[in-house]
């Protein structure tokens, strides 16, 4: 290890609060020349942290190396929203056009994920502020309330029993949450906050001690069969791991894998007991409302409001960017909804404004595998719902490295592979103008302008992407 790395999480003037609450983040040095492994895992966020820390857990004696172009948990690992949640995009439906049953799987999978996440945090040592309070879904019109019972009703054909999802009225919802203009929520026990730049460092710690070699500021800048190549370096590995996400536009040959898309957070300095007593969360359930372009929000182990959502960003052919991560609209809407949420609250402060990129597949579809020939494999495409499912893709990628004929390697995940994106500007449509009217379409929800709703929602859909 080594505290030289030109940028880090303490002084990259673009990081998120999260980064700001580890005063401590190891840091370590760049590749230095060429090396010789038998895995080698390209990112050095969740999926490329927890897939190391398993293989070295299984296989002690085999050599794995992490290569992150930037600090560990520069990118989305370290911005989220801190959500372990028991569930993963798409519907389960969907995943049953896969794999029959396999819906149901995913679903029970994600379950377990959330604990196994913290059953790991237990037997290394890790620190990350994790508590399972559960996942709050209100509804801040009639017709949400409307959609979350549809939902649910869904869910009972499917299988998913209301131990698992449950609806609650107004007054049931006020027992968690305590908000203005709510219909009621959707509740779920599956799902857990945690401070995700902790999770981060702590694994790195974790995989560092098993004997994992981590390289920052070692971006790959192309890969083959058996090969990466770091600038004027190479690692020769008999396993590469593909762990970039929304970064994998930058690599060649990827360039329309997925849309890379910004959302932006805020998050207010401590708030008082009194606050509390009112506003309600005292088992810090994660909340968000359930809207076409959702709010994701929780109460810190500190007391803090960290909300994101409401908007995300895609700038024109993929443009990576991060001039607009501390100062985008996007944070005025946030501080906006907070007073709208807590209108008797006066004393909101924001600490500090960040955004994080993540990769958006063009069927919102994860996907993990490996292909033996090359020695490739890949996680990624969890868009927003990463730090469980990252976990359970680093799992995959094990048991597929592995050879282990386990339950996961039978997934609707395995060697799925989502279509490319379009060409601009087809792509910037997609990618860029549809969330805009998707945020329309819920601002026309808030005004009770249904009709005109009904029509922008068959205007989306055209495209294809919901």
């Amino acid at each position: 290890m080594s505290n030289t790395s030109t940028l880090t999480s303490q002084n990259d003037p673009t990081s998120s609060w999260w980064h700001k609450t580890v005063s401590t983040a190891p840091s370590f040095l760049p590749l230095d020349g060429n090396r010789q492994c038998d895995v080698a895992i390209i990112g050095g966020g969740f999926s490329g942290l927890w897939s190391a820390l398993y293989i070295k857990r299984a296989q002690p004696e085999l050599s794995v190396v992490v290569l992150e172009k930037d600090y560990l948990g520069y990118g989305a690992s370290g911005r989220n929203g801190g959500w372990c949640m028991g569930a993963s995009t798409p519907e389960v439906a969907d995943y049953d056009a896969i794999q029959p049953g396999g819906g149901l799987r995913m679903e029970h999978t994600m379950y377990d994920t959330v604990d196994e996440v913290a059953r790991m945090c237990g037997e290394f040592g890790i620190d990350c502020d994790y508590h399972k309070g559960g996942i709050l879904y209100y509804a801040p019109s009639e017709r949400s309330m409307n959609t979350i019972n549809e939902t649910v009703a869904g869910y009972r054909d499917a299988g998913i029993t209301d131990r698992d999802f449950y609806t609650l009225n107004p007054n049931e919802m006020a027992r968690h949450l305590r908000i203005e203009g709510t219909h009621g929520a959707l509740y779920t026990p599956h799902g857990a906050v945690i401070n995700p730049y902790k999770l981060v460092v702590g694994i790195a710690r974790a995989a560092a001690e098993l004997g994992v070699e981590i390289f920052e500021h070692s971006g790959a800048t192309g890969f083959g069969p058996h090969c990466v190549e770091v600038g004027a370096h190479r690692v020769d590995a008999s396993v590469i791991i593909k762990c970039t996400e929304g970064y994998s536009v930058q690599l060649p040959g990827y360039e329309r894998s997925v849309a890379p898309v910004y959302s932006y957070m805020i998050a207010t300095e401590p708030l008082s007991d009194a606050f509390w007593d009112r506003a309600g969360l005292d088992d810090r359930p994660a909340f968000a409302d359930y809207t076409m372009m959702p709010l994701y929000a929780q109460r810190t182990k500190d007391n803090r409001i960290a909300i994101g959502g409401l908007a995300v960003q895609y700038y024109w052919n993929s443009r990576i960017t991060h001039k607009t991560l501390n100062e985008h609209p996007a944070h005025r809407l946030l501080e906006k909804k907070l007073h709208q949420l807590f209108p008797w609250c006066s004393e909101f402060k924001v600490a500090r404004r960040w955004g994080g990129l993540m990769g958006l597949p063009r069927d919102f579809m994860p996907s993990v595998g490996y292909d033996e020939s090359t020695g490739f494999a890949w996680a990624g495409g969890y868009f927003g719902e990463g730090v469980a499912a990252t976990n359970l893709g680093a799992r995959i990628v094990r048991d597929l490295v592995l050879k282990q004929d386990t339950p996961l390697v039978h997934l609707p995940w395995v060697n799925h592979q989502s279509p490319r994106w379009e060409p601009e500007p087809v792509r910037m449509i997609g990618a860029g103008g549809i969330p805009k009217l998707m945020r329309l379409a819920d601002v026309l929800d808030e005004k009770g302008m249904h009709r005109s709703r009904t029509l922008l929602d068959r205007l989306i859909g055209q495209f294809g992407i919901i």
